[in-house]
């Protein structure tokens, strides 16, 4: 059976990314995120290629996806980014040899109550706002790990404000970094990571080196995040990144109406016809994870051109207008979101005003993912 929506997946294209961020990290401790089941593209897709890729470790929020890789994949490091209060979730987190990134006391306590031998990274709260220790609890940390040796620390974490103004050196984000340095100055010889996509990307085009870790998430599918640029020279680099765009989301015609001038489309008839139009009906709905903005003066690509999408979204459809140019159109023909070529998904997330993150993160398990 034909799916009804898919989200076609460019496993070369992600390929010659996992390359070039490789390259940009230059060395240093790289953690690719596959939350979120790979933000939309398959958690356990995407590990298994970067395991084959030479990874080896990368970054989840919650133990129900740690063990879920762990089943699949036995060797590959597993970082969880977020904190684990209940003693059996800590238990099953041993036994299955994942690492955590404590952020909390109450966590520490507990893996101190435990006494089973287990691996841990801090992460430190340096502007973020969310989680993490203090910095100003480093030394007091310190202390808590010497008295308790079966709790290994094997490194430091943070999180960006906005890595994409690291040139700027009266920003947030560049403050964090030199913060951040000053804990590395503490205990070297451990992992110290902070840079996200944007501020992997903001380093490599500035020239800068922190030497710092890297944890990519949305570059691995070509997402490109817009950085402050300091010269020309970076706009170059920025213009020529070596990244490829990978996924497609699409899906087909199910029906064709003739609407008459005054007709009106979809809940709450927000949308009348002008002239005489024919209508396409879509299988994709917000239950897809096609959000409702997306039905303000937005469009699709059918046969190449753009098409807009008239009436509200519904939980299972989207309707577009087609143009006299459209001829003998067939039911089953194919209607593009977003690919990467013409109607890229920071377009479209742009025309909703919301992130490409999003975009990728809300398809639902409806949407048939396809590796090519």
């Amino acid at each position: 059976m034909k799916a009804r929506a898919v989200l076609e997946v460019n496993l070369s294209a992600i390929k010659q990314n996992i390359s070039f961020l490789k390259k940009m990290a230059q060395g240093e401790f790289l953690c690719p995120m596959v939350k979120a089941d790979a933000y939309g593209h398959g958690m356990l897709a995407m590990t298994k290629l970067l395991i084959e890729e030479g990874i080896k470790q990368v970054g989840v929020v919650s133990l129900d996806e740690a063990c879920l890789i762990r089943k699949n994949y036995s060797k590959i490091d597993i970082l969880i980014f977020a904190p684990l209060f209940n003693k059996n979730d800590l238990l099953e987190a041993l036994q299955e040899n994942v690492i955590l990134v404590c952020c909390s006391w109450k966590e520490l306590k507990l893996l101190a109550e435990l006494k089973k031998k287990i691996r841990i990274h801090l992460k430190f709260d340096t502007g973020f706002s969310r989680l993490g220790f203090s910095p100003k609890d480093f030394p007091k940390l310190l202390a808590f790990l010497k008295d308790h040796p079966h709790i290994k620390l094997e490194g430091i974490a943070s999180h960006l404000i906005a890595g994409e103004e690291l040139s700027d050196k009266e920003s947030q984000s560049f403050k964090q970094i030199q913060l951040f340095l000053e804990l590395k100055e503490k205990i070297p010889n451990i992992k110290y990571h902070i840079l996200n996509s944007s501020g992997i990307i903001s380093q490599y085009v500035n020239e800068l080196n922190f030497k710092l870790g890297v944890r990519p998430g949305i570059t691995l599918y070509g997402i490109k995040p817009k950085v402050l640029i300091k010269d020309s020279k970076a706009l170059s680099k920025w213009d020529n990144l070596a990244l490829t765009l990978s996924s497609c989301l699409k899906s087909q015609i199910v029906a064709l109406r003739t609407l008459s001038k005054g007709d009106s489309v979809s809940y709450g008839a927000y949308w009348k016809a002008e002239q005489d139009t024919t209508i396409a009906t879509v299988s994709l709905g917000y239950a897809d994870g096609l959000m409702r903005s997306f039905g303000k003066k937005r469009k699709v690509l059918f046969r190449g051109k753009k098409r807009p999408i008239v009436g509200t979204i519904c939980m299972d459809f989207f309707m577009i207008a087609l143009q006299k140019e459209d001829q003998e159109v067939q039911l089953g023909e194919e209607v593009i979101i977003f690919d990467s070529q013409s109607l890229s998904p920071e377009e479209q997330a742009e025309n909703i005003d919301t992130i490409s993150y999003e975009l990728f993160c809300s398809l639902s398990s409806r949407v048939k993912r396809i590796y090519k």
